[in-house]
């Protein structure tokens, strides 16, 4: 039993719920019982106590259930504004790879490449010219890195491609480093 369903029961014994077991323990002068009065007032109080801290217990359950509540709400909006971001880059790098797409067809018009990485050695100079800037980095890129020529023309691609999609009509040395 628990404190409160013990309190409870004495209650009942005192109320005549249960008659004659409190009375005849009375009668039999039990050493250690006191006066009905005082057993009442004992029982009536450790029952007061136990309403007390369920009272106190059931306000915490409640505090816990609404900060557990609030703490669900706040995950379910973080979540939906994560993918609203999250849509809104998928729906911006599509705009961007489209455009880039956009610029390399009006870029290469009838000719049999489509697209910056199937760019010739020929084509590549012609569209991925560097300014002295870029041409400096990449020299040093090629003598402290030791690339080759394939890894040469490879940055230029790339490099082209971010042009591209950055929206500018060379390639910058900032383009040259992100390749």
């Amino acid at each position: 039993f628990s404190r409160l369903q013990r309190a409870r029961l004495g209650l009942q014994q005192l109320e005549g719920v249960l008659p004659g077991q409190h009375r005849a323990s009375q009668q039999q002068g039990q050493p250690g019982e006191g006066a009905p009065e005082e057993v009442e007032r004992e029982l009536r109080a450790s029952l007061a106590d136990a309403e007390r801290t369920t009272t106190a217990l059931r306000t915490d359950l409640d505090a816990v259930r609404a900060a557990e509540t609030d703490l669900a709400h706040r995950l379910d909006a973080e979540i939906g504004a994560r993918e609203s971001l999250e849509q809104q880059l998928k729906q911006a790098l599509a705009e961007a790879a489209s455009a880039a797409r956009a610029a390399q067809s009006e870029r290469f018009g009838e000719d049999t490449v489509c697209v910056n990485g199937r760019m010739s050695g020929r084509l590549l100079r012609k569209h991925a010219a560097l300014n002295v800037e870029g041409r400096k980095m990449m020299e040093m890129a090629m003598t402290e890195l030791g690339l080759s020529a394939r890894a040469h023309d490879r940055i230029l691609r790339v490099a082209r491609t971010i042009a591209d999609i950055d929206g500018t009509q060379g390639i910058l040395p900032a383009h040259l480093a992100e390749a």
